[in-house]
């Protein structure tokens, strides 16, 4: 959408065109209305209610014009949701960067494995049970469709000092463990449930470049992580969850990660 609405102001060193936003009012009420676009089909239900939180809110205006005369380069996309986010609606909590020190192959593989979590569970597809075959969240189809752009990607989800790092890593898991990364991340199909964590049941398990240890140190630190249970239990209001895995329950004061 973005892209769509913004103007051409040069090229860049590998001579594709560079574009800036600028909004105006009939711009603005384009874009208030992108939570309902078709562009959103494909996002599952929290991400819509994040769109209609943010463009829904007093603030709108103001998040918006964080993108007036901006680049729209995918380097700039963690800067401006930590503006949003972290400094505007204070909904998220702010990752630092990846300290040099720590990006191990243990490190990346994680931030590798938990990117590809974070894309499978943002899904609209379904997390119902029984699974329809290719269109759960969690299925074959889904996680291979997924793995094809996972690594080009990287720039969008991670920080700049450790893009490339990740990168190689990812490259390197899909390539020569591209089967035993579906087996760790497929859904049962008759329960709905993947592994208990299959971050580390690729980092520990398949490709052994974490010790159970320095995994369990960094898993809370990674950009993307999130605590799951397993479904069947009761949510903060009491709601059974169908299948798959869910956030564990927090108490209402606490804040997201970005």
């Amino acid at each position: 959408m973005g892209l769509k609405h913004a103007e051409r102001v040069g090229q860049d060193e590998f001579g594709r065109a560079q574009r800036k936003m600028h909004i105006h009012q009939d711009m603005e009420q384009t874009l208030t209305g992108l939570c309902s676009d078709p562009v959103y089909k494909n996002y599952a239900k929290h991400i819509h209610k994040g769109c209609q939180d943010i463009l829904g809110s007093n603030k709108s205006r103001e998040a918006l014009r964080k993108f007036e005369g901006q680049r729209l380069h995918a380097f700039d996309l963690l800067d401006r949701k930590s503006e949003i986010c972290v400094d505007m609606f204070k909904v998220c909590t702010l990752k630092e960067p990846i300290p040099a020190a720590e990006q191990t192959e243990c490190r990346t593989c994680a931030e590798a494995m938990m990117d590809l979590h974070f894309v499978l569970r943002r899904s609209a597809r379904s997390s119902s049970v029984p699974l329809v075959r290719g269109k759960h969240r969690f299925s074959r189809k889904h996680i291979l469709t997924e793995l094809q752009e996972l690594c080009y990607d990287t720039e969008t989800r991670q920080a700049r000092g450790s893009v490339d790092e990740i990168r190689e890593m990812c490259e390197r898991l899909v390539e020569e463990f591209e089967e035993e990364i579906v087996r760790s991340f497929v859904a049962r199909e008759d329960t709905g449930q993947t592994a208990p964590n299959p971050v580390e049941a690729v980092c520990v398990g398949v490709t052994e470049v974490c010790d159970k240890e320095e995994f369990n140190q960094i898993f809370p630190r990674l950009r993307h992580h999130q605590a799951y249970v397993r479904s069947g239990v009761q949510t903060a209001n009491n709601a059974e969850v169908p299948g798959g895995f869910v956030p564990t329950p927090v108490p209402p004061s606490a804040i997201q990660e970005l």
